[in-house]
């Protein structure tokens, strides 16, 4: 039978349509040949990400000095598993990296159990080596130059089942992360395509143009899981923008380091109507510049004033005006006490300081078409919504935006782009004011300017810290066991030979059997031992001694703090120490290496244990005999109340209502007021629960208002001592705990801005939870306080741009971060 020939070409014609059935069998049997591979694996596992992360980006974007969750997803095949996980940055020759130069290298692990067939995510915390910032210049800038290795091995045998590296792409200290949360992340990709999250250029080279944010879309169903859940590692977060999402999808634990975030420096976007619900039903509800907010609606007076104020020229050609094709939903509502409008956008964005931090809320959807394409928009979030100083475009060969005016030059200067700031890591000489800076002279003169040249990413773990060294070099003087003084020793054996003889003999001789004084004369020997041991606190073997050196960071009315500790371990014998957090609230790391750790090669890494029965932590930290181990501490702690601050500039005077649970000594009040003079005052050390009232007064004299301090000895500051001088002690031997050369570097060389007050102190109680044994009868500890009474002013001048840089026809390439 022949076939038709109109048959033939019909099948013929079908054929583009339904397609190669041969190549669709090939795909089908690739994958299927992928599945059955990764089903004989023993473990399968996905990619490892660091939080935050999104699950449309590939690769992990890191901040070297920064704390990491890191989140990765396994699953046994076969059989139940019983596994230790464990985490080492390596450089590229797989080598493990030190947090910086002369530290101790550290490995991240934890023991994990698996069921068969049941997928789980593995957590664990671990930091970034302080490598060098990229260079902007350098062609490989933002390339891997590092990887988190990944190994799985058996619990108690150490074979190992799975090994992979994950390459990171290094982020440059300027550079940070703005995380959007909505429930619907597609209404929100705007962010992706402003001007001021990838600063244009005339030329196609990466590495040449300014990259100050990354963002970072996590949904309402991804919320509790790839989003971090404490302070330390969200310090590369700068902006959390909130949409049309529930914050009740956060954990307690994380909502509590969102708001710990916010007090330390975070800025939350509150994105206008959409985010009405958020608000109501979470801590931002108190904390909302805008209060008992209602639906309104958008009129044209609104279009006058973006027209008016904030529509620009694209290059020297034409603006392009704002216009709303419908009528858009607007919020009203009262504008809170501590809040403001953004000057010439009042009734659209208002915003609020939160301890350090900052809450910026629009009253209109931000992520509606009317403003996306409207070409004025990116210089509205740039300047209004980040609080960023204005750009000027460049035209010619070499366009470019760059900050107009004074700021020019210092576009990838971190401090524009965060305002999260924790001191102990922040406090370096890039920070640091000149020495002899504290005569207000003109009133001018303690007012600082941001540095153009930080050294390192803001609230990165930092070896340079002033705060760090100066604990360092008085832990490395004060450090060790105490052998009582020549004096003390002839003074105890003074009273024991006085209580021996003629006090002895005096009592029997009362009742007349001096002879039975020689039958207590052991009594007296043994009672004197216990005395003498007692009075030079030493413990039985006269071998171990531990000494602290504490700075806590509070806020204003704030309850909690961040406290780092500083530890100097001393043993006389080989010695493991273990370091642990028992509830895992806590960071804990060793120092930078002695000479005598130096001179001993350690065949393996130090091992940080997360999340494990006996702590997280180190479990075990050797220290060699006659030798000083050294390490480091970092904990958000409860004070049980906080001090509330009042400052009155008119009335030169402040009150201090102090509800914390510890008392604070010797604490100074110093401040920048809003017409520019150093102003300070004494509080003293107020009693908790108590409340006490001061008058200020303007410096006048250089360094006289410090004398009050130096009346206490343990502040007294010792002589020779100058931070210049790369942190050298004078000659004398030092065998107690002096806070003065700190407390004076902090008090005289803080960077304070317009408007903004500190207060600092000290305090002797132990506050840490971080349980280090063996324990010691010789444990010393004493912190100082750097209280932040008031933030520093918001930049004065809020403008547009000077102009659009123009579009290039073709599509702009994305974020290299991306």
């Amino acid at each position: 039978m022949r076939l038709d020939r109109r048959w033939v070409f019909l099948l013929l014609l079908l054929l583009p349509i339904v397609g190669c059935r041969g190549c669709n069998d090939a795909k089908d049997a690739d994958a299927e040949a992928d599945a059955k591979k990764k089903k004989k694996q023993r473990l399968a596992a996905d990619e490892l990400r660091a939080l935050p992360f999104s699950t449309e980006l590939v690769g992990n974007a890191i901040k070297p000095g920064h704390w990491y969750q890191t989140r990765h997803k396994l699953k046994a095949n076969f059989s139940d598993e019983s596994l230790t996980a464990s985490l080492t940055i390596v450089d590229k020759s797989n080598a493990p990296v030190a947090a910086a130069d002369s530290f101790e290298t550290v490995n991240y692990q934890r023991n994990i159990a698996l069921a068969t067939g049941q997928e789980k995510a593995i957590e664990l915390t671990v930091l970034h080596p302080m490598i060098r910032a990229a260079n902007p210049d350098d062609s490989n800038s933002g390339s891997s130059v590092t990887s988190i290795f990944a190994k799985y091995s058996l619990r108690g045998l150490g074979t190992s089942v799975l090994e992979e590296a994950f390459p990171n792409k290094i982020m440059e200290g300027y550079q940070t992360n703005i995380v959007v949360l909505a429930r619907n992340l597609s209404r929100y990709t705007f962010w992706r395509g402003l001007d001021c999250i990838v600063w244009p250029r005339s030329d196609d080279l990466q590495q040449n143009r300014i990259v100050p944010h990354r963002i970072v879309d996590i949904d309402e169903t991804e919320l509790s899981s790839n989003f971090p859940n404490q302070l330390a590692t969200m310090t590369s977060i700068s902006h959390v923008v909130i949409n049309d999402i529930s914050l009740n999808g956060m954990s307690q634990e994380q909502l509590l380091a969102l708001k710990d975030w916010l007090h330390f420096g975070g800025t939350i976007i509150i994105n206008g109507p959409d985010s009405v619900s958020s608000v109501e039903t979470s801590f931002l509800k108190e904390l909302a510049p805008l209060q008992d907010t209602r639906d309104g609606q958008w009129t044209e007076a609104e279009d006058t004033k973006l027209n008016d104020g904030w529509t620009i020229r694209i290059s020297e050609g034409d603006r392009i005006p704002f216009a709303s094709d419908r009528k858009l939903p607007m919020l009203q509502g009262t504008l809170n006490a501590d809040s403001q409008w953004i000057p010439t956008l009042e009734g659209m964005v208002a915003e609020r300081l939160v301890g350090q931090g900052r809450i910026v809320m629009t009253t209109f959807p931000m992520s509606d078409a009317a403003f996306v394409r409207w070409p004025s928009y990116s210089s509205l979030i740039h300047n209004a919504i980040l609080r960023k100083p204005h750009l000027e475009p460049t035209l010619g060969l070499d366009a470019a935006s760059l900050f107009a005016g004074t700021w020019k030059g210092t576009e990838r200067n971190p401090v524009h782009n965060t305002r999260l700031r924790m001191w102990a890591r922040d406090f370096d000489m890039s920070m640091a004011l000149p020495e002899g800076n504290t005569d207000n002279g003109n009133g001018e003169i303690r007012i600082a300017s941001h540095p153009a040249n930080k050294s390192t990413s803001l609230a990165a773990w930092n070896p340079a810290s002033v705060i760090l060294n100066y604990a360092v070099l008085t832990l490395r003087q004060s450090s060790g066991i105490n052998v009582p003084r020549v004096s003390t020793i002839m003074k105890l054996l003074l009273g024991y030979l006085i209580v021996l003889v003629p006090v002895n003999w005096a009592i029997f001789r009362m009742f007349n059997r001096v002879e039975l004084a020689w039958l207590l004369a052991p009594v007296i020997a043994m009672t004197g031992a216990v005395v003498v041991a007692s009075s030079v606190h030493l413990d039985v073997g006269f071998s171990r001694s531990q000494t602290s050196v504490g700075f806590l960071e509070l806020h204003n009315g704030y309850p909690r703090g961040l406290l780092s500790n500083y530890h100097a371990l001393y043993s006389s014998l080989s010695t493991n120490y273990s370091a642990v957090y028992k509830k895992g609230d806590g960071l804990v790391l060793p120092l930078a290496k002695t000479g005598d750790r130096q001179s001993k090669k350690e065949a393996q890494a130090i091992e940080y244990w997360n999340a494990d029965e006996s702590g997280t932590g180190l479990q075990r930290f050797p220290v060699l005999s006659n030798t000083t181990g050294l390490i480091q501490s970092e904990e958000v702690i409860e004070l049980g109340g906080s001090i509330r601050w009042t400052i009155d500039e008119r009335g030169l005077a402040f009150t201090a209502q102090s509800s914390a649970g510890i008392q604070f000594r010797d604490v100074g009040l110093i401040g920048i007021s809003e017409d520019g003079k150093l102003m300070v005052g004494w509080l003293g050390s107020p009693q908790p629960g108590s409340t006490t009232q001061g008058k200020l007064k303007e410096l006048t004299q250089n360094n006289r208002w410090l004398d009050e301090w130096d009346e206490n000895p343990i502040l007294k500051r010792p002589v020779g001592l100058r931070l210049s001088d790369g942190l050298r002690w004078s000659e004398q031997d030092l065998d107690e705990i002096y806070l003065g050369a700190l407390l004076h570097t902090v008090a005289t060389r803080y960077p304070l801005q317009r408007g903004e007050w500190i207060a600092v102190g000290w305090f002797g109680e132990t506050l840490s939870t971080l349980e280090i044994t063996p324990t010691t009868a010789q444990n010393r500890n004493v912190a100082l306080a750097l209280m932040h009474v008031k933030a520093s002013s918001l930049l004065d001048e809020v403008r547009p741009d000077v102009r659009i840089f123009p579009k290039k026809p073709e599509e702009e390439p994305e974020s290299p971060l991306d």
